[in-house]
């Protein structure tokens, strides 16, 4: 304050000497060293002139005697974040070019062991990336590189063992095996981590973080030390995870073989939980296919149908225990139709044959139509229920009229499953070709075709009480016989009878088709 004298602000800063500042003092107050005629230049610019001259050096690197000179001049300059900020560009143009050079490679080593906290020094991660690039990592690189792996916090150290890992056809996996034991065994007795020991779990799991690309790598590190993990839900779920990323990453059979039955021991040592249910069946899901072929064929080469029969056939008690744990029916329909499709029992979901027809006998309407959708699902083994299905057939009821239409359509699909051949069951197929229930026509044709031969007589009969009148019929019946084929030869005959007098020419079509499908 200029009346107080009382000083309310300080400010302490620095003025830079341009030239035309420096001007202004006389030259016994210019800085020491300096003529007072030229500026002072500061170490930052002095840093940046001297990258830059050194880029220059770099953009030439055609002989090996270039090489020798500028790592010469480099190695003078201690890697540091100022001027040492030149070893970034050498490593760069290093890597781009495939130039190795033992005097700079002994430097980067001397370097990286000087780092005193590598997780959080740029320098440290790339000379590890650095000692990879070249798809080898020596025995030197590796010592170096797993003192600094040693001394990194926990986040960064997968990303060092991911380097420190280089893949290809020509990697020397025996060697890593060994490397990856010798950090499992430092792992197990609180030797790696910073400022605290990290716990086996977490170095587990650093290094399949490391591996998530390198396949031989992980298989190894899961097949050899996953039993030494404390398993808990979080470690489940990543497991899980980890599991079927391998499965999809693999290409051989036996790589994916070998994986299934680790996935299948692992679901077979879980807990009966939700979780465990939704982490089984997002993974059978995978093998779902899609309304799009080209995707279906990339679905197909990983995830092969005969690999998902397998897995069921391995886990298929507990596939059964976990499939009614959700709260979503949705799901439960689709794990239902799953163990349906592979065979398996699901108490209290999946009727027995003989709980069937307890339910078949009884009284209950919505039972018995949920009975029936389930046995619709089934292929062939409601055969032992045929009489009661058949039966059904001629069941009435007004108070449940929907009920029973929807049941008398799944027994026309389920009849046509077990090849019934009572005729009753093909009269009523027969009669449902030209039902107006939307999708009826459609099943009852697949189920005749499915019996095959037996329903020939019960077909002929039908086409010859037809006229001219029947178009849509004749061309239907003449479609099942095209399907049925050769087992059809009875009719051949009679539809080259109908051929030449048969004027419609989508029914002339479906019938020439049927001829030389019985050829």
């Amino acid at each position: 304050d200029v009346v107080t004298g009382e000083i309310h602000v300080s400010f302490s800063g620095r003025i830079k000497l341009t030239e035309d500042i420096t001007s202004l003092f006389s030259e016994d107050v210019s800085p020491s060293g300096s003529t007072g005629d030229e500026p002072k230049i500061s170490d930052d610019e002095r840093c940046k002139q001297y990258a830059k001259d050194f880029r220059i050096k770099l953009s030439d690197l055609s002989t090996t005697e270039k090489i020798n000179s500028i790592v010469s001049d480099a190695v003078k300059t201690p890697f540091d974040m100022r001027c040492g900020a030149i070893h970034f560009d050498m490593l760069y143009s290093f890597t781009r070019y495939k130039v190795d050079n033992p005097r700079y490679h002994r430097f980067l080593l001397k370097t990286l062991d000087t780092i005193t906290l590598p997780d959080r020094d740029e320098r440290a991660k790339e000379i590890i990336r650095f000692f990879g690039k070249d798809g080898a990592v020596d025995a030197e690189e590796w010592k170096t590189g797993l003192t600094a792996i040693r001394r990194m916090g926990s986040y960064q150290i997968y990303i060092g063992l991911d380097k420190l890992f280089p893949i290809d056809d020509n990697s020397p996996l025996a060697e890593y095996f060994t490397r990856i034991d010798e950090y499992i065994d430092l792992a197990q007795n609180k030797g790696i981590g910073l400022p605290k020991p990290i716990s086996f779990n977490q170095a587990y799991f650093f290094m399949t973080d490391g591996f998530k690309d390198k396949l031989p790598l992980l298989m190894y590190v899961y097949e050899r030390y996953a039993d030494r993990l404390e398993w808990d839900d979080k470690i489940r779920k990543k497991m899980s995870g980890i599991l079927a990323t391998m499965y999809k990453n693999a290409s051989l059979p036996a790589d994916k073989k070998k994986l299934i039955q680790w996935m299948a021991e692992f679901y077979n040592q879980s807990e009966i939980s939700e979780k465990s249910a939704d982490q089984l069946f997002n993974f059978v899901r995978s093998f779902a296919r899609t309304t799009n072929k080209e995707r279906n064929k990339e679905i197909s080469q990983a995830y092969p149908d005969a690999d998902l029969s397998y897995f069921a056939s391995l886990c298929a008690d507990r596939i059964s225990k976990l499939a009614p744990l959700t709260q979503y029916p949705s799901q439960k329909e689709e794990r239902i139709n799953f163990c349906l499709e592979y065979n398996i029992p699901v108490p209290g979901l999946i009727p027995t044959m003989a709980e069937a027809q307890s339910i078949l006998d009884g009284q209950n309407w919505e039972e018995q139509k949920q009975t029936m959708a389930l046995l619709e699902k089934m292929g062939s083994k409601p055969k032992p229920l045929e009489k009661s299905i058949v039966k059904l057939l001629d069941k009435r009821s007004l108070d449940h009229q929907s009920e029973l239409k929807d049941m008398q359509e799944s027994a026309l699909v389920i009849l046509g499953h077990i090849r019934s051949a009572e005729p009753k069951a093909i009269q009523a197929m027969i009669e449902s070709l030209t039902s107006r229930e939307y999708g009826l026509p459609d099943k009852a044709k697949d189920a005749l075709v499915e019996i095959g031969k037996p329903v020939v007589p019960h077909l002929l009969q039908r086409w010859n009480s037809l006229t001219n009148q029947d178009g849509g019929l004749k061309y239907s019946l003449a479609v099942i016989f095209s399907r049925i084929g050769k087992d059809a030869i009875a009719a051949k005959a009679i539809l080259q009878s109908a051929l030449s007098g048969e004027k419609n020419k989508d029914v002339r079509y479906a019938i020439e088709a049927a001829l030389q499908a019985m050829e």
